[in-house]
Order: C-alpha cells, then sequence, then structure tokens
C-alpha cells in the first residue's frame, strides 16, 4: 500500500513549537535519574504505539514484545 504524501506537518512538529509548562513542572520536580527512566520508557512505548497503528494501517499482522504490554495496550 503506498503511503499518502500530503503537505499538512506532522504533529510531532506542531507540537514541538508548543511549551510544555507541565512537563517542565514535573522535570523540576524529579530527579535526573527518575526524569530518565521515565522518559526512556515513555520513548519506547510511543514508538511501538506508532509502529503498531502503522501496521494496522497497511493492514499487517500486528504482534509486539515489550516490557509495558499494559501500557502499550491503553494507548491503543
Amino acid at each position: 500500500m503506498n503511503k499518502i504524501e500530503t503537505d499538512l506537518p506532522h504533529v510531532t512538529h506542531v507540537l514541538s513549537i508548543l511549551r510544555k509548562l507541565g512537563l517542565e513542572a514535573w522535570f523540576r520536580r524529579n530527579t535526573k535519574k527518575f526524569c530518565d527512566a521515565e522518559s526512556k520508557r515513555s520513548k519506547e512505548i510511543g514508538t511501538l504505539v506508532h509502529e503498531v497503528i502503522q501496521k494496522h494501517i497497511e493492514k499487517e499482522k500486528i504482534s509486539f514484545e515489550t516490557e509495558y504490554p499494559q501500557e502499550v495496550k491503553n494507548c491503543l
């Protein structure tokens, strides 16, 4: 299946422009070690969710392995 090309910006780019006050406060309230670990965890979950959605769009078989299966299922 061919990808559909558009002139619309990606949501990630649009969101990157906005200031995230809640996230800034979260970083101030927590240790660097905690923030790094949670950020790594969130990135893994987010990447996997995107991959699963792409597989669904392309009508591919969906399967995944992760340390965070419930979180991924919740996102989907």
